[in-house]
């Protein structure tokens, strides 16, 4: 060290004689100091590392928590669909359906959601049993697929958040953890396939930090729409009904009771869609011929309001078509002739 270097600023004497103090700082000292210059720097370069160490942590916490949830789900994997089936626990009988029978547990699509992420987020955050519902629940809403993170929760099939009909964990790489249908198990799924019969509503980042960590109120169930809808086809292969988004509503219709509605009006299968309540109007798209019911009615409406978005149809026979809801309906075209054909 140079005998007389200052230590710390001190005055230094201006021409008019007035003090003038230095003002650029420990950088400044730094420069005269040989070995201090060098040890200053080093605090100054194991601060900055410090800092950006502190924002890689923030980073990877909440990566792992994405990644937890993923792993929750996974973990999951040949789980049974049950109707309701699934608590923060856990899969569990559920209220009926095709596989939840005897000591068979398992899960429908919003409880291996609310399963994951109570999981994946260390029990922080209670998601409630409805997809609707999760998907406004308080997350931080992402509106792109290309935003996407594994452990979004990601809803499809109703024309927007609120009414949302089906649910899956995004896993990374385009594909979705999933409880489908009825004898199908918990597994994979792409976003691709569930898109051939559910259009992308968004998805919901509750990892993030931005979900409640306890209940808050939801929005209500939006009238009509029950249940929840999930694929059943192979892995990589649309539903048997991949059909085309609806023209423009032509006609209202009023059930005289409750109608299921499904993809597929060729054998009233395919993907099941949200009921309609009886004496609730709907607007019709068109009418089709296809799966001959019990009474031996042949016509189907295609639903074309959210969330069926014309993608489901319900048989003709539960609708009051216009006032004709007498006389014997076995080989006659018990449905409104005002609604055009498909």
């Amino acid at each position: 060290m140079q005998a007389g270097t200052p230590l710390v600023d001190v005055p230094q004497i201006r021409r008019d004689g007035a003090p003038q103090y230095r003002t650029d700082g420990p950088r400044a000292i730094c420069r005269g100091l040989g070995l201090v210059e060098r040890a200053c720097a080093l605090l100054m370069s194991l601060s900055a590392i410090c800092a950006f160490g502190m924002d890689l942590a923030g980073s990877a916490q909440a990566a792992t928590q994405g990644e937890a949830i993923v792993k929750a789900a996974a973990s999951m994997h040949g789980k049974m669909y049950c109707t309701d089936g699934g608590t923060y626990t856990g899969p569990t009988h559920g209220y009926g359906g095709s596989g939840c029978g005897g000591a068979t547990k398992g899960f429908d699509c919003s409880g291996l959601a609310l399963y994951a992420v109570f999981q994946g987020t260390g029990g922080k955050v209670r998601l409630p049993h409805k997809a609707s519902e999760q998907a406004v629940y308080g997350g931080q809403v992402i509106s792109s697929q290309s935003a996407l993170q594994p452990g979004d929760l990601v809803f499809f099939g109703g024309g927007s958040m609120a009414k949302a009909v089906h649910v899956g964990i995004y896993a990374g790489n385009k594909e979705v953890w999933v409880a489908e249908d009825y004898g199908i198990p918990v597994r994979l799924q792409t976003l691709r396939w569930i898109e051939h019969g559910l259009p992308f509503d968004g998805g919901v980042r509750y990892w993030a930090g931005s979900a409640p960590s306890t209940p808050v109120p939801s929005a209500p169930p939006s009238s009509g729409v029950g249940g929840e809808v999930a694929p059943s086809a192979p892995v990589g292969e649309p539903p048997t009904s991949s059909t085309p988004p609806p023209p423009t509503p032509t006609y209202s219709e009023t059930p005289g009771s409750v109608v299921h509605t499904w993809s597929d009006y060729s054998d009233a299968g395919g993907i099941e869609g949200p009921e309609i309540p009886s004496n609730d109007t709907v607007q019709i798209a068109c009418k089709v011929e296809g799966f001959a019911v019990a009474d031996g009615n042949t016509w189907w409406y295609r639903i074309a309001e959210a969330p069926w978005n014309g993608y489901y149809y319900g048989s003709a026979d539960a609708f009051y078509n216009n006032g004709a809801t007498s006389g014997s309906l076995l080989g006659t075209p018990f449905v409104d002739p005002n609604v055009p054909n498909c």
